[in-house]
Protein backbone atom coordinates (compact mmCIF):
# COMPACT_ATOMS: atom_id res chain seq x y z
CA UNK A 1 0.00 0.00 0.00
CA UNK A 2 1.41 3.49 -0.48
CA UNK A 3 2.48 5.77 2.02
CA UNK A 4 -0.16 8.63 2.05
CA UNK A 5 0.48 12.19 0.66
CA UNK A 6 1.79 14.52 3.10
CA UNK A 7 2.86 18.13 2.93
CA UNK A 8 4.71 20.50 6.01
CA UNK A 9 4.09 24.03 5.70
CA UNK A 10 6.90 26.09 7.25
CA UNK A 11 6.12 29.89 7.65
CA UNK A 12 9.88 31.65 6.67
CA UNK A 13 8.00 35.83 6.57
CA UNK A 14 10.90 37.90 6.06
CA UNK A 15 13.38 36.00 8.10
CA UNK A 16 15.05 35.20 4.62
CA UNK A 17 15.63 38.16 3.72
CA UNK A 18 17.45 38.94 7.13
CA UNK A 19 19.79 35.72 6.51
CA UNK A 20 20.57 36.72 2.98
CA UNK A 21 22.12 40.32 4.71
CA UNK A 22 23.59 38.49 7.24
CA UNK A 23 25.52 36.59 4.70
CA UNK A 24 26.47 38.86 2.97
CA UNK A 25 28.15 40.68 5.95
CA UNK A 26 30.36 37.38 6.67
CA UNK A 27 28.96 37.56 9.74
CA UNK A 28 29.45 33.56 11.54
CA UNK A 29 33.18 33.46 9.38
CA UNK A 30 33.84 36.92 11.11
CA UNK A 31 32.71 35.64 15.09
CA UNK A 32 34.17 31.57 14.16
CA UNK A 33 37.55 33.36 13.49
CA UNK A 34 37.81 35.65 15.92
CA UNK A 35 36.07 33.42 18.89
CA UNK A 36 39.36 30.65 20.06
CA UNK A 37 37.66 27.44 22.01
CA UNK A 38 35.87 24.66 20.88
CA UNK A 39 31.99 23.95 21.65
CA UNK A 40 28.96 21.96 20.40
CA UNK A 41 27.80 24.61 19.18
CA UNK A 42 28.60 26.63 16.05
CA UNK A 43 29.36 30.22 18.01
CA UNK A 44 29.32 31.56 14.45
CA UNK A 45 25.94 30.54 13.43
CA UNK A 46 24.72 30.88 16.65
CA UNK A 47 25.23 34.34 16.87
CA UNK A 48 23.39 34.29 13.55
CA UNK A 49 20.53 32.74 14.80
CA UNK A 50 20.61 35.20 17.88
CA UNK A 51 20.06 37.94 15.20
CA UNK A 52 17.39 36.21 13.32
CA UNK A 53 15.63 35.66 16.81
CA UNK A 54 16.07 39.49 17.56
CA UNK A 55 14.19 40.58 13.84
CA UNK A 56 11.38 38.22 13.79
CA UNK A 57 9.87 38.87 16.97
CA UNK A 58 12.63 38.02 19.71
CA UNK A 59 12.01 35.58 22.78
CA UNK A 60 14.03 35.75 26.24
CA UNK A 61 17.53 34.01 25.90
CA UNK A 62 16.14 30.99 28.35
CA UNK A 63 13.19 30.57 26.15
CA UNK A 64 15.30 30.18 22.70
CA UNK A 65 15.72 26.86 21.72
CA UNK A 66 12.32 25.75 23.09
CA UNK A 67 10.46 28.14 21.05
CA UNK A 68 12.57 27.03 17.84
CA UNK A 69 11.91 23.58 18.31
CA UNK A 70 8.77 23.80 17.00
CA UNK A 71 10.27 25.38 13.83
CA UNK A 72 11.66 23.98 11.32
CA UNK A 73 15.47 25.17 11.55
CA UNK A 74 16.52 23.73 8.23
CA UNK A 75 14.11 26.59 6.62
CA UNK A 76 15.35 28.77 8.83
CA UNK A 77 19.31 28.55 8.46
CA UNK A 78 19.93 25.02 6.62
CA UNK A 79 20.94 21.35 7.20
CA UNK A 80 23.66 22.24 9.09
CA UNK A 81 22.03 24.00 12.25
CA UNK A 82 20.47 22.08 15.27
CA UNK A 83 18.63 25.02 17.48
CA UNK A 84 19.07 21.86 20.16
CA UNK A 85 22.32 22.46 20.83
CA UNK A 86 21.59 26.04 22.25
CA UNK A 87 20.37 24.79 25.81
CA UNK A 88 20.30 27.27 28.16
CA UNK A 89 23.50 25.75 29.40
CA UNK A 90 25.11 26.26 26.31
CA UNK A 91 23.62 29.37 25.40
CA UNK A 92 25.47 31.04 28.35
CA UNK A 93 28.73 29.28 27.26
CA UNK A 94 28.03 30.97 23.68
CA UNK A 95 27.82 34.37 25.37
CA UNK A 96 30.92 34.12 27.72
CA UNK A 97 33.39 32.74 24.73
CA UNK A 98 32.12 35.93 22.77
CA UNK A 99 33.02 38.15 26.04
CA UNK A 100 36.23 36.18 26.11
CA UNK A 101 36.80 37.42 22.39
CA UNK A 102 36.02 41.09 22.60
CA UNK A 103 32.37 42.75 21.88
CA UNK A 104 34.06 45.53 20.36
CA UNK A 105 36.49 43.95 18.41
CA UNK A 106 33.94 41.63 17.04
CA UNK A 107 32.23 44.58 16.41
CA UNK A 108 34.55 46.41 14.65
CA UNK A 109 35.13 43.61 12.18
CA UNK A 110 31.54 43.21 11.09
CA UNK A 111 31.36 47.15 10.74
CA UNK A 112 34.60 47.52 8.51
CA UNK A 113 33.72 44.68 6.35
CA UNK A 114 30.11 46.32 6.16
CA UNK A 115 31.83 49.79 5.30
CA UNK A 116 33.48 47.53 2.18
CA UNK A 117 30.76 45.65 1.28
CA UNK A 118 27.48 48.55 1.00
CA UNK A 119 29.80 51.50 0.41
CA UNK A 120 28.78 53.17 3.28
CA UNK A 121 30.13 57.44 3.53
CA UNK A 122 32.28 57.85 6.96
CA UNK A 123 32.53 61.39 6.09
CA UNK A 124 30.40 61.95 8.92
CA UNK A 125 29.88 59.76 12.25
CA UNK A 126 26.83 60.41 14.68
CA UNK A 127 27.42 59.60 18.82
CA UNK A 128 24.76 59.25 21.06
CA UNK A 129 24.01 57.59 24.60
CA UNK A 130 20.70 56.25 25.76
CA UNK A 131 19.62 54.36 28.97
CA UNK A 132 17.86 51.09 29.31
CA UNK A 133 15.89 50.37 32.25
CA UNK A 134 16.25 46.70 34.03
CA UNK A 135 13.31 45.54 36.68
CA UNK A 136 15.78 43.03 38.76
CA UNK A 137 16.55 43.71 41.59
CA UNK A 138 20.05 42.02 41.76
CA UNK A 139 23.18 42.16 39.61
CA UNK A 140 26.24 40.96 39.48
CA UNK A 141 28.95 43.54 40.00
CA UNK A 142 32.12 43.45 37.54
CA UNK A 143 35.44 42.39 38.96
CA UNK A 144 37.63 45.24 39.94
CA UNK A 145 39.43 46.74 36.76
CA UNK A 146 37.00 44.93 34.53
CA UNK A 147 35.62 46.70 31.59
CA UNK A 148 32.45 44.92 32.01
CA UNK A 149 29.17 47.28 32.47
CA UNK A 150 27.97 48.01 36.16
CA UNK A 151 23.88 47.55 36.11
CA UNK A 152 23.13 50.45 38.84
CA UNK A 153 21.17 53.62 39.18
CA UNK A 154 21.77 56.85 36.96
CA UNK A 155 20.50 59.52 35.00
CA UNK A 156 17.49 57.67 33.88
CA UNK A 157 16.34 58.62 29.94
CA UNK A 158 13.65 56.71 30.15
CA UNK A 159 12.24 58.74 33.35
CA UNK A 160 12.35 55.58 35.49
CA UNK A 161 15.29 57.12 38.24
CA UNK A 162 13.75 53.96 40.33
CA UNK A 163 15.11 51.21 38.51
CA UNK A 164 18.65 49.92 37.57
CA UNK A 165 19.76 50.63 34.08
CA UNK A 166 22.59 50.40 31.88
CA UNK A 167 23.82 52.73 29.13
CA UNK A 168 23.89 51.85 25.17
CA UNK A 169 26.29 54.20 23.28
CA UNK A 170 26.42 54.14 19.39
CA UNK A 171 28.14 55.91 16.84
CA UNK A 172 26.27 55.62 13.50
CA UNK A 173 27.84 56.59 9.60
CA UNK A 174 25.91 57.00 6.72
CA UNK A 175 23.04 58.26 8.87
CA UNK A 176 22.06 55.93 11.19
CA UNK A 177 24.02 52.50 10.79
CA UNK A 178 25.83 51.43 13.77
CA UNK A 179 29.46 50.77 13.54
CA UNK A 180 30.49 51.12 16.62
CA UNK A 181 28.50 50.48 20.07
CA UNK A 182 28.79 49.28 23.80
CA UNK A 183 27.08 48.68 26.99
CA UNK A 184 28.01 51.21 29.31
CA UNK A 185 27.86 51.34 33.17
CA UNK A 186 24.43 52.46 34.56
CA UNK A 187 25.36 55.74 35.99
CA UNK A 188 28.06 57.07 33.01
CA UNK A 189 28.38 60.36 32.26
CA UNK A 190 28.02 61.21 28.40
CA UNK A 191 30.26 64.17 28.50
CA UNK A 192 32.99 61.57 29.77
CA UNK A 193 31.67 59.02 27.28
CA UNK A 194 32.04 61.70 24.43
CA UNK A 195 35.79 61.56 25.57
CA UNK A 196 36.62 58.07 25.76
CA UNK A 197 34.37 57.64 22.31
CA UNK A 198 36.72 60.15 20.61
CA UNK A 199 39.55 58.05 21.20
CA UNK A 200 37.70 55.06 19.96
CA UNK A 201 36.59 56.82 16.93
CA UNK A 202 40.75 58.11 16.06
CA UNK A 203 41.58 54.25 16.55
CA UNK A 204 39.04 52.77 14.37
CA UNK A 205 39.49 55.16 11.77
CA UNK A 206 43.10 54.73 11.86
CA UNK A 207 42.85 50.88 11.85
CA UNK A 208 40.47 50.62 9.22
CA UNK A 209 42.68 53.04 6.98
CA UNK A 210 40.46 56.36 6.85
CA UNK A 211 41.52 59.34 6.96
CA UNK A 212 40.60 61.10 10.93
CA UNK A 213 40.19 64.37 9.07
CA UNK A 214 38.42 63.51 6.77
CA UNK A 215 35.74 62.26 9.24
CA UNK A 216 33.51 64.91 10.96
CA UNK A 217 32.68 63.87 14.28
CA UNK A 218 28.75 64.78 15.07
CA UNK A 219 27.66 64.28 18.73
CA UNK A 220 24.82 66.34 21.06
CA UNK A 221 25.74 69.24 23.84
CA UNK A 222 27.25 66.73 26.13
CA UNK A 223 30.04 66.92 23.76
CA UNK A 224 31.47 70.20 24.65
CA UNK A 225 33.62 70.01 27.75
CA UNK A 226 37.01 71.16 28.02
CA UNK A 227 38.70 67.90 27.88
CA UNK A 228 36.83 66.73 24.79
CA UNK A 229 37.19 69.87 23.10
CA UNK A 230 40.93 69.12 23.30
CA UNK A 231 40.70 65.65 22.84
CA UNK A 232 39.16 66.17 19.16
CA UNK A 233 42.41 66.99 17.58
CA UNK A 234 42.73 67.48 14.47
CA UNK A 235 39.33 65.81 14.24
CA UNK A 236 36.41 67.88 12.69
CA UNK A 237 33.23 67.53 14.81
CA UNK A 238 29.80 69.45 15.12
CA UNK A 239 27.96 69.80 18.21
CA UNK A 240 25.06 71.88 19.67
CA UNK A 241 26.61 74.55 22.07
CA UNK A 242 24.49 74.44 25.42
CA UNK A 243 22.50 77.40 26.68
CA UNK A 244 24.13 76.75 30.18
CA UNK A 245 27.51 79.18 28.11
CA UNK A 246 27.46 82.34 28.80
CA UNK A 247 28.68 82.56 25.05
CA UNK A 248 25.89 81.15 23.65
CA UNK A 249 23.20 83.73 24.86
CA UNK A 250 25.82 86.34 23.39
CA UNK A 251 25.95 85.24 19.95
CA UNK A 252 21.98 84.76 19.79
CA UNK A 253 21.36 88.13 21.45
CA UNK A 254 23.39 89.94 18.99
CA UNK A 255 22.58 87.81 15.88
CA UNK A 256 18.29 88.82 16.96
CA UNK A 257 19.43 92.55 17.43
CA UNK A 258 21.06 92.94 14.11
CA UNK A 259 17.75 92.35 12.47
CA UNK A 260 15.71 90.51 9.72
CA UNK A 261 18.66 91.79 7.11
CA UNK A 262 21.43 89.84 8.51
CA UNK A 263 19.95 86.29 8.50
CA UNK A 264 20.83 84.08 5.50
CA UNK A 265 18.01 82.35 4.42
CA UNK A 266 18.48 78.07 4.29
CA UNK A 267 14.41 77.21 3.34
CA UNK A 268 12.89 74.14 4.26
CA UNK A 269 15.38 70.79 5.09
CA UNK A 270 12.05 68.52 4.60
CA UNK A 271 11.08 67.13 1.78
CA UNK A 272 7.56 67.40 3.14
CA UNK A 273 5.66 70.62 1.89
CA UNK A 274 3.80 70.70 5.27
CA UNK A 275 0.04 71.99 5.71
CA UNK A 276 -1.94 74.94 6.84
CA UNK A 277 -2.28 73.90 10.72
CA UNK A 278 1.25 72.72 10.89
CA UNK A 279 3.74 74.28 7.52
CA UNK A 280 7.10 73.10 6.97
CA UNK A 281 9.70 74.56 9.45
CA UNK A 282 11.74 77.62 7.65
CA UNK A 283 15.00 77.90 8.65
CA UNK A 284 17.93 80.90 8.68
CA UNK A 285 21.05 81.33 9.78
CA UNK A 286 24.12 83.82 10.84
CA UNK A 287 27.78 83.38 11.23
CA UNK A 288 29.31 84.45 14.39
CA UNK A 289 32.61 82.98 16.49
CA UNK A 290 33.21 81.83 20.53
CA UNK A 291 35.37 81.83 22.68
CA UNK A 292 35.72 78.18 24.93
CA UNK A 293 38.54 77.86 27.38
CA UNK A 294 40.82 80.28 25.88
CA UNK A 295 40.38 78.77 22.29
CA UNK A 296 38.29 80.04 19.16
CA UNK A 297 35.70 78.45 17.29
CA UNK A 298 32.77 78.54 14.64
CA UNK A 299 29.37 79.25 15.61
CA UNK A 300 26.32 79.02 13.21
CA UNK A 301 23.28 80.38 14.90
CA UNK A 302 20.56 78.98 13.15
CA UNK A 303 17.11 80.56 13.44
CA UNK A 304 13.68 78.45 13.01
CA UNK A 305 10.26 79.18 12.15
CA UNK A 306 8.78 76.61 14.18
CA UNK A 307 9.53 77.09 17.76
CA UNK A 308 10.77 74.05 19.98
CA UNK A 309 7.62 73.81 22.10
CA UNK A 310 9.73 73.21 25.32
CA UNK A 311 11.56 76.45 24.85
CA UNK A 312 8.30 78.56 24.08
CA UNK A 313 7.09 76.74 27.30
CA UNK A 314 10.35 78.02 29.33
CA UNK A 315 9.75 81.13 27.99
CA UNK A 316 6.09 81.10 29.18
CA UNK A 317 7.35 80.25 33.17
CA UNK A 318 9.76 83.01 32.92
CA UNK A 319 7.28 85.56 31.91
CA UNK A 320 5.24 84.23 34.39
CA UNK A 321 8.06 84.26 37.21
CA UNK A 322 8.95 87.81 36.69
CA UNK A 323 5.19 88.80 37.11
CA UNK A 324 4.93 87.73 40.44
CA UNK A 325 8.12 89.08 41.70
CA UNK A 326 7.13 92.15 40.15
CA UNK A 327 3.24 91.84 41.52
CA UNK A 328 4.69 90.89 45.23
CA UNK A 329 7.31 93.91 44.90
CA UNK A 330 4.26 96.17 44.11
CA UNK A 331 1.97 95.14 46.71
CA UNK A 332 4.42 95.89 49.75
CA UNK A 333 4.52 99.49 48.20
CA UNK A 334 0.68 99.38 47.42
CA UNK A 335 -0.24 98.89 50.97
CA UNK A 336 2.31 101.71 52.77
CA UNK A 337 0.37 104.99 53.54
CA UNK A 338 2.55 108.08 53.15
CA UNK A 339 2.29 110.93 55.48
CA UNK A 340 4.31 113.37 53.39
CA UNK A 341 3.56 113.46 49.75
CA UNK A 342 7.24 114.07 48.98
CA UNK A 343 8.15 110.71 50.36
CA UNK A 344 4.86 108.83 47.96
CA UNK A 345 6.61 110.61 45.24
CA UNK A 346 9.84 109.19 45.70
CA UNK A 347 8.55 105.70 46.35
CA UNK A 348 6.60 105.80 43.44
CA UNK A 349 9.66 106.72 42.02
CA UNK A 350 11.89 103.48 43.65
CA UNK A 351 9.13 101.06 42.21
CA UNK A 352 9.26 102.50 38.74
CA UNK A 353 12.86 101.86 38.76
CA UNK A 354 12.38 97.85 39.96
CA UNK A 355 10.96 97.37 37.03
CA UNK A 356 11.89 94.37 34.84
CA UNK A 357 13.42 93.54 31.39
CA UNK A 358 9.88 91.34 30.74
CA UNK A 359 7.57 94.42 33.02
CA UNK A 360 7.08 97.82 33.06
CA UNK A 361 6.23 99.68 36.19
CA UNK A 362 4.10 102.60 36.08
CA UNK A 363 3.49 104.15 39.39
CA UNK A 364 1.54 107.22 40.38
CA UNK A 365 0.60 109.31 43.81
CA UNK A 366 -3.60 109.56 45.32
CA UNK A 367 -4.54 111.10 48.22
CA UNK A 368 -6.37 109.24 50.84
CA UNK A 369 -8.23 111.50 53.33
CA UNK A 370 -7.91 110.27 56.88
CA UNK A 371 -11.53 111.10 59.04
CA UNK A 372 -11.74 111.12 62.97
CA UNK A 373 -13.87 108.48 64.80
CA UNK A 374 -17.74 108.42 64.86
CA UNK A 375 -20.61 109.88 62.25
CA UNK A 376 -20.33 113.27 61.54
CA UNK A 377 -23.76 115.37 62.69
CA UNK A 378 -26.90 115.46 60.35
CA UNK A 379 -26.88 117.90 57.68
CA UNK A 380 -23.02 118.47 58.10
CA UNK A 381 -19.92 116.79 55.66
CA UNK A 382 -17.03 114.86 56.74
CA UNK A 383 -14.18 116.69 57.20
CA UNK A 384 -10.57 115.06 57.12
CA UNK A 385 -7.99 115.47 60.00
CA UNK A 386 -5.34 115.14 57.20
CA UNK A 387 -4.38 113.86 54.07
CA UNK A 388 -2.26 110.40 53.53
CA UNK A 389 -0.57 109.89 50.28
CA UNK A 390 -0.16 106.10 48.83
CA UNK A 391 1.14 104.66 45.56
CA UNK A 392 -0.57 102.86 42.84
CA UNK A 393 0.95 101.22 40.06
CA UNK A 394 -0.12 99.66 36.63
CA UNK A 395 2.22 96.53 35.62
CA UNK A 396 2.82 96.04 31.41
CA UNK A 397 4.30 93.45 29.71
CA UNK A 398 6.85 94.62 27.62
CA UNK A 399 5.99 93.63 24.32
CA UNK A 400 8.90 94.48 22.43
CA UNK A 401 11.17 92.38 24.92
CA UNK A 402 9.01 89.31 25.48
CA UNK A 403 8.69 89.09 21.37
CA UNK A 404 12.90 88.91 21.35
CA UNK A 405 12.85 86.81 24.08
CA UNK A 406 10.73 84.30 22.10
CA UNK A 407 12.70 85.29 18.65
CA UNK A 408 15.79 84.14 20.97
CA UNK A 409 13.98 80.95 22.25
CA UNK A 410 13.59 79.60 18.58
CA UNK A 411 17.40 79.94 18.11
CA UNK A 412 19.99 77.25 18.90
CA UNK A 413 24.24 77.88 17.89
CA UNK A 414 26.31 74.62 16.06
CA UNK A 415 29.15 75.09 17.26
CA UNK A 416 32.26 73.62 15.07
CA UNK A 417 36.58 73.36 14.06
CA UNK A 418 35.40 73.61 10.31
CA UNK A 419 36.43 77.10 9.92
CA UNK A 420 39.07 77.58 6.96
CA UNK A 421 38.06 79.20 3.88
CA UNK A 422 37.71 75.82 2.16
CA UNK A 423 35.51 74.46 4.98
CA UNK A 424 32.63 77.26 5.07
CA UNK A 425 32.59 76.93 1.55
CA UNK A 426 32.02 73.17 1.73
CA UNK A 427 30.29 73.31 5.03
CA UNK A 428 27.97 76.58 5.02
CA UNK A 429 24.80 77.03 7.31
CA UNK A 430 22.73 74.86 5.77
CA UNK A 431 25.39 71.94 5.06
CA UNK A 432 26.25 72.31 8.65
CA UNK A 433 22.41 72.45 9.89
CA UNK A 434 21.60 69.34 7.62
CA UNK A 435 24.32 67.30 9.27
CA UNK A 436 23.69 68.17 12.55
CA UNK A 437 20.06 67.14 11.98
CA UNK A 438 20.81 63.65 10.98
CA UNK A 439 21.51 63.50 14.43
CA UNK A 440 17.74 62.02 14.40
CA UNK A 441 18.45 59.02 13.02
CA UNK A 442 20.33 57.77 16.01
CA UNK A 443 17.26 58.64 18.41
CA UNK A 444 15.14 56.09 16.14
CA UNK A 445 17.70 53.56 16.83
CA UNK A 446 17.32 53.99 20.38
CA UNK A 447 13.70 53.29 19.36
CA UNK A 448 14.35 50.54 18.19
CA UNK A 449 16.51 48.88 20.35
CA UNK A 450 13.97 50.05 23.31
CA UNK A 451 10.93 48.38 21.38
CA UNK A 452 9.43 45.48 23.64
CA UNK A 453 9.52 43.73 20.13
CA UNK A 454 12.93 43.60 19.69
CA UNK A 455 14.55 44.06 23.31
CA UNK A 456 11.90 41.88 25.05
CA UNK A 457 12.82 40.91 29.42
CA UNK A 458 16.39 40.39 29.44
CA UNK A 459 16.63 37.95 31.45
CA UNK A 460 20.40 37.87 32.76
CA UNK A 461 22.28 38.64 35.84
CA UNK A 462 25.81 39.12 34.45
CA UNK A 463 26.78 41.97 33.02
CA UNK A 464 29.53 40.33 30.81
CA UNK A 465 26.15 38.24 29.39
CA UNK A 466 24.03 41.15 29.25
CA UNK A 467 27.34 43.06 27.51
CA UNK A 468 27.01 40.48 24.50
CA UNK A 469 23.33 40.84 24.25
CA UNK A 470 24.09 44.51 23.65
CA UNK A 471 26.47 43.08 20.91
CA UNK A 472 23.73 41.10 19.53
CA UNK A 473 21.32 43.40 18.76
CA UNK A 474 23.64 46.26 17.51
CA UNK A 475 24.72 43.69 14.85
CA UNK A 476 20.78 42.79 14.68
CA UNK A 477 20.07 47.12 14.07
CA UNK A 478 22.82 47.22 11.42
CA UNK A 479 21.12 44.87 9.76
CA UNK A 480 17.70 46.66 9.87
CA UNK A 481 19.19 49.63 8.52
CA UNK A 482 21.37 47.91 5.72
CA UNK A 483 17.81 46.56 4.51
CA UNK A 484 16.30 50.04 4.76
CA UNK A 485 19.67 51.69 2.78
CA UNK A 486 18.77 49.59 0.25
CA UNK A 487 15.21 50.32 -0.44
CA UNK A 488 15.85 54.10 -0.38
CA UNK A 489 19.18 53.73 -2.67
CA UNK A 490 17.24 51.98 -5.09
CA UNK A 491 14.53 54.29 -5.04
CA UNK A 492 16.79 57.11 -5.13
CA UNK A 493 18.45 55.53 -8.22
CA UNK A 494 15.62 53.88 -10.18
CA UNK A 495 13.07 56.34 -9.56
CA UNK A 496 10.78 54.08 -8.64
CA UNK A 497 8.97 54.24 -5.64
CA UNK A 498 7.63 50.72 -3.11
CA UNK A 499 4.04 50.10 -1.95
CA UNK A 500 4.05 51.74 1.41
CA UNK A 501 0.74 51.40 3.55
CA UNK A 502 -2.41 50.35 1.40
CA UNK A 503 -3.15 52.65 -1.18
CA UNK A 504 0.06 54.58 -0.74
CA UNK A 505 3.19 54.34 -2.64
CA UNK A 506 6.44 55.68 -0.71
CA UNK A 507 10.36 56.82 -1.20
CA UNK A 508 11.18 56.09 2.24
CA UNK A 509 10.49 52.34 2.63
CA UNK A 510 11.15 51.31 6.30
CA UNK A 511 12.40 47.43 7.15
CA UNK A 512 8.92 47.26 9.42
CA UNK A 513 7.45 48.28 6.20
CA UNK A 514 9.08 45.67 4.09
CA UNK A 515 7.83 42.80 7.25
CA UNK A 516 4.59 43.45 6.65
CA UNK A 517 4.84 42.67 2.74
CA UNK A 518 6.03 38.86 3.63
CA UNK A 519 3.67 37.55 6.53
CA UNK A 520 2.46 34.88 4.28
CA UNK A 521 5.59 33.63 2.83
CA UNK A 522 5.68 29.93 3.12
CA UNK A 523 7.72 26.91 2.63
CA UNK A 524 6.18 23.20 1.86
CA UNK A 525 8.19 19.88 2.38
CA UNK A 526 7.23 17.15 0.56
CA UNK A 527 9.16 14.22 -0.11
CA UNK A 528 11.88 15.68 1.91
CA UNK A 529 12.48 18.45 -0.24
CA UNK A 530 11.68 22.26 0.37
CA UNK A 531 9.43 24.38 -2.18
CA UNK A 532 7.88 27.51 -2.21
CA UNK A 533 4.44 27.23 -1.44
CA UNK A 534 3.16 30.10 -3.83
CA UNK A 535 5.11 32.64 -6.50
CA UNK A 536 5.71 36.02 -4.86
CA UNK A 537 2.98 39.12 -5.76
CA UNK A 538 3.63 41.80 -7.52
CA UNK A 539 4.32 44.14 -4.45
CA UNK A 540 6.95 41.66 -2.83
CA UNK A 541 8.48 41.26 -6.42
CA UNK A 542 8.99 45.02 -6.18
CA UNK A 543 10.75 45.01 -2.66
CA UNK A 544 12.94 41.78 -3.37
CA UNK A 545 14.57 43.35 -6.61
CA UNK A 546 14.49 46.70 -4.33
CA UNK A 547 16.71 44.10 -1.62
CA UNK A 548 18.59 42.47 -4.33
CA UNK A 549 17.81 39.15 -2.58
CA UNK A 550 16.37 36.48 -5.61
CA UNK A 551 13.25 34.30 -4.92
CA UNK A 552 15.83 31.06 -5.30
CA UNK A 553 17.34 32.53 -1.77
CA UNK A 554 13.96 32.11 0.38
CA UNK A 555 14.79 28.17 0.13
CA UNK A 556 17.67 27.29 2.57
CA UNK A 557 21.21 27.47 2.04
CA UNK A 558 22.31 24.87 -0.08
CA UNK A 559 19.19 24.25 -2.32
CA UNK A 560 18.24 25.04 -5.52
CA UNK A 561 15.56 27.11 -6.69
CA UNK A 562 12.16 25.27 -7.35
CA UNK A 563 9.50 27.14 -8.65
CA UNK A 564 5.72 26.16 -7.46
CA UNK A 565 3.34 26.49 -10.55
Amino acid sequence: MEAPFSLEIVDVNHVPIVRKFIARLGIANAVNKLVSGRMTADIGQAVVFLILDALSGRSPLYRVAERYSSLDTEALMGNDFDANTLCNHTLGRVLDKLHEAGTQKILSSISHYAIAEFGLDARAAHFDTTSVSLFGSEYSKPQEGATTPHITHGYSKDHRPDLKQFMVSLLCISGNIPVLGRVENGNASDVKLNNRVLTDVSSYLAVHGFNEKATIYIADSAMVSEDNLSATGSMPFLTRLPARYKECGRVIEEAVAKGDGAWTPIGRLSQESGTPKRPATVYACQEASVTLYKKTYRAVVIHSSAHDKRRQGKVDRDIKKDRSAVDKHCKEITTISYRCEADAVEAARRVEKASTTLHEIRASVKEVPRYGRGRPAKGTGRTPLHMEYQVEVEVAQNDVAVAKLREEAGCLVLLTNLDSEKDRQSYDGKALLSLYKEQYGIEQNFGFLKDPAIVDGIFLKRPERIEVLGLILILALMIWRLMEREMRQYVAISGHELPGWPNRMTSKPTSFMMTTKFHSIRLVRHDGKLLLAQPFNDVQTAYLIALGVRPEEFLPPGLEATENG
